[in-house]
């Protein structure tokens, strides 16, 4: 039986791989008639042209010594970042994700990790528990940033159902335009794939309890941190 499971995993992920190369082929809708008013969330980021933002969500595997790290595919969503911020330089990168252990975050730890351009602020957001959160807390960094308008998500394959519904809505519904870029290698484990599919079944629940938090300010609750601001060093 286990075998059965395994396998039946495996062939779930390669649909995954070649349904989320499909759909970014695709052109993705428009925002959907809704409009900010300059200014509105506060002062926008002096660096980089206004407009796009990549968000990058984090993925958890624990280290040898129970510390709180981040997975290979996590790494390769960064690389996949820092390859977008070449080809278009962004007004911003949020690395999104917490930690369990109170050690350094996902999002920490992924902006430690970036080998991207420096001219780029990179924030942290690092309240974020799950993917409806980190949908609801980047959204809340985006409205402080106020010159965003085009959000890009960096996620991994396998998470790609989860993340276009917890994020299109919100995200248009608040007058932004969304697409994905999605990270198929390395493969996710068939662990992962099965663990994916339960959490399917309490996104909708997951998105209404992070929806409570849509009021909180991200800055007083020290959920970002900004490290770099337009610098240019090496």
């Amino acid at each position: 039986m286990p075998s059965v499971i395994g396998e039946r995993a495996r062939q779930i992920a390669r649909y995954l791989r070649r349904a989320a190369a499909r759909i970014e082929d695709q052109p993705h809708p428009d925002r959907l008639g809704v409009t900010r008013q300059p200014g509105q969330y506060g002062a926008g980021t002096a660096a980089g042209a206004p407009g796009k933002v990549i968000i990058v969500l984090g993925y958890c595997e624990f280290q040898a010594d129970g510390a709180h790290g981040i997975s290979a595919i996590c790494r390769a969503g960064v690389r996949r970042a820092e390859a977008l911020a070449n080809d278009a330089k962004p007004s911003a990168v949020i690395f999104t994700g917490w930690s369990s252990t109170g050690g350094p975050t996902e999002a920490d730890l992924m902006a430690e990790a970036w080998n991207g351009r420096r001219d780029v602020p990179l924030i942290r957001e690092t309240l974020a528990t799950n993917t409806a959160e980190n949908a609801v807390r980047s959204l809340a960094v985006l409205h402080a940033l106020d010159a965003a308008s085009d959000v890009i998500v960096v996620c991994s394959v396998r998470h790609f159902p989860r993340v276009r519904f917890l994020f299109n809505r919100l995200y248009r519904e608040h007058g932004y335009t969304v697409s994905y870029r999605y990270v198929a290698s390395p493969l996710p484990s068939p662990a992962l794939v099965m663990a994916e599919l339960a959490s399917i079944t309490r996104m909708v629940r997951d998105r209404r309890r992070a929806r409570r938090l849509l009021h909180h300010d991200p800055v007083r609750e020290h959920g970002i941190l900004q490290v770099d601001t337009g610098s240019t060093g090496d």
